[in-house]
């Protein structure tokens, strides 16, 4: 978050780069869309992050027994 208040531009240009990349190559124009689907994304791959995180925790697990 600091980084992105001290750098605005920057943070704009990749959250509409991660937003592309994701939507395949579909970027809203409407503000409020693209909230929404930046909103959606940073859910998304919290969730996943944790996923793979507890999947390789297990996998871990599993090898040293």
């Amino acid at each position: 978050m600091k980084w992105a208040k001290e750098h605005p531009r920057e943070a704009k240009w990749l959250e509409e780069m991660v937003i592309r990349r994701e939507l395949g190559g579909y970027y809203p124009k409407n503000p409020l869309k693209r909230a929404f689907m930046s909103t959606i994304l940073g859910a998304a791959s919290n969730k996943y992050k944790k996923v793979n995180t507890k999947n390789r925790l297990k996998n871990l697990i599993r090898k040293n027994r």
